[in-house]
């Protein structure tokens, strides 16, 4: 199987051509730097389109890279034995987890047939990039049925939390990879 960094890329780019606009990286070049300055002085910000696909071009890929490498070490005690498997992801941001397992269930789990993942964020934007990081991408290299559900949450909020909580009952997998950003 292909890289999965280099499937991210190439669905992503794809996915911007066929929506009738040309991919220009450079254009995300002010967006980049200004993510890369805001990890360097707290927590960068996702509120413009820009910042999401810098974002979903320079470390999406990586994460998702990096998890797929920790599922596959974890392979044997993954033991996923039905043919639906429900997620839940804190700090989503594009979905680096939802890519990761559905590369891994491809590989390791083809029994699984359906994924249901419920991708909890801050950041409200995340909801449409995700219409390209994953509804459209995932198909490229996963068969199976992907459905989620997204919840818009500050894991910083009381209420938020409690709400957070009981999203993840029932899920076989609960990732919290990315949530330190959402409480800083």
């Amino acid at each position: 199987m292909p890289d999965l960094s280099e499937q991210i890329i190439t669905a992503y780019v794809a996915d911007v051509e066929a929506s009738g606009h040309r991919f220009d990286p450079v254009a995300l070049r002010p967006a980049l730097v200004e993510l890369r300055a805001g990890y360097r002085t707290g927590s960068p910000r996702f509120t413009s389109a820009d910042a999401r696909a810098a974002y979903s071009l320079a470390y999406h890929p990586y994460h998702a890279h990096l998890m797929v490498e920790v599922l596959r070490r974890m392979a044997d005690v993954m033991l996923f034995d039905r043919s639906t498997v429900r997620v839940t992801v804190y700090g989503a941001g594009p979905g680096a987890e939802v890519c990761a397992l559905t590369h891994f269930l491809a590989e390791h789990r083809p029994a699984v047939k359906r994924l249901e993942v419920q991708l909890v964020d801050a950041e409200e934007g995340w909801t449409d990039t995700r219409e390209r990081t994953l509804v459209r991408s995932v198909p490229t290299w996963w068969s199976g049925e992907l459905v989620l559900t997204h919840h818009v949450l500050d894991l910083t909020e009381p209420a938020d939390i409690d709400r957070a909580i009981t999203l993840a009952a029932g899920s076989e997998l609960i990732v919290a990879q990315a949530v330190l950003t959402e409480l800083l």
